[in-house]
């Protein structure tokens, strides 16, 4: 593919939907790459398991699982952080092929990627400070903000540039692996949408399999920002 020869670390390839953000609901083929920049305590990503593939066999295997009826045509790039390594070369092949993409990012690398290419930027609190770069920013097409009634650092949204570049916000409790401390997150997340007067719709999906896409579909089209709390896997709930 065009003589690029190096290899990706992916964790996963898999088909399933795609549970937060701006493209909540969508049938998505989800390419999870390892290696990421930070380190954060709450991560969802398996670095130990990963597997060297080269863009061929990455796009084969993409291929392989879209052809699966439904057809899917959505890909989305997560990770790990999928920016530290060069994506924009496998890009440009799925491109090639006729694939929509969303990258999920924690903004704090920047790569020059395809207009076509969505990016979603996560952005993570760093000793104190949220990091982003703002050719990133600049770029971006939704921001995600964690938050949890337990960690100060993301108790709050800050404003990172969402209001210069007129940036859609989304925000969904942290993942903490308790079921106490994640009722609690959920509640403070809802808390704060008072407070701020967000327009808030809870919506219970007790399965992907198959999808109630028309009630978020309603939800979202009420409203201006977005939560999930998912199980980060190819089978359970939202």
């Amino acid at each position: 593919m065009f003589g690029f020869k190096k290899k990706f670390n992916v964790t996963e390839i898999f088909r399933s939907f795609q549970g937060e953000g701006p493209y909540t609901g969508e049938n998505a083929i989800f390419i999870r790459l390892s290696k990421c920049n930070l380190t954060c305590h709450f991560c969802d990503t398996n670095h130990i398991t990963q597997k060297t593939m080269s863009i061929d066999e990455i796009v084969n295997e993409v291929n392989t699982l879209a052809s699966v009826t439904p057809k899917i045509n959505f890909i989305v790039l997560t990770g790990g952080e999928p920016l530290s390594q060069p994506v924009e070369h496998l890009c440009e092949e799925l491109l090639a092929h006729k694939y929509k993409i969303q990258i999920e990012t924690n903004g704090t690398v920047f790569r020059k990627l395809d207009d076509k290419i969505k990016i979603v930027c996560s952005p993570k609190n760093v000793n104190g400070k949220f990091l982003i770069n703002e050719q990133i920013l600049a770029r971006t097409d939704a921001l995600k903000f964690i938050l949890s009634k337990t960690f100060p650092d993301y108790q709050t949204v800050p404003d990172l540039g969402q209001q210069k570049y007129k940036i859609p916000i989304y925000v969904q409790p942290m993942d903490e692996r308790c079921e106490e401390k994640n009722k609690n997150n959920l509640k403070y997340v809802i808390d704060i949408g008072m407070k701020e007067k967000y327009k808030i719709g809870v919506v219970n999906i007790p399965s992907i399999k198959p999808l109630n896409t028309s009630s978020i579909l309603k939800i979202i089209s009420k409203t201006k920002k977005v939560f999930s709390v998912e199980d980060h896997s190819i089978n359970g709930g939202l």
